[in-house]
């Protein structure tokens, strides 16, 4: 099983989960460290970017098949909308009064 996005959030839980239940995984993170999973000596780290071709083939050329993909990678970011003041939206006729 490869999990993609496994340095934080639910990529590390899950990782976390299935060592719990000994299962064999391969994790992979844009910046490979076993420092940020838990202790086992079962995980693969693989150095992936998702967003990367280069990347991509290069994590592939590394593994024999893939049973199952667990895609947790991605980037969250805030726009303006979600951080402004409510009062302020309405205001400015972005939103319902």
């Amino acid at each position: 099983m490869l999990i993609a996005g496994c340095s934080t959030g639910f990529g590390q839980a899950i990782v976390a989960q299935f060592l719990d239940q000994g299962r064999e995984v391969i994790t992979s993170m844009r910046r490979p460290s076993a420092d940020e999973l838990p202790e086992s000596d079962r995980p693969k780290v693989l150095l992936l970017d998702v967003t990367d071709p280069e990347s991509i083939a290069l994590a592939l050329a590394h593994l024999d098949q893939i049973d199952a993909l667990v895609n947790t990678a991605g980037l969250g970011m805030l726009n303006v909308l979600e951080i402004a003041d409510i009062a302020q939206v309405r205001e400015e006729g972005l939103a319902p009064s």
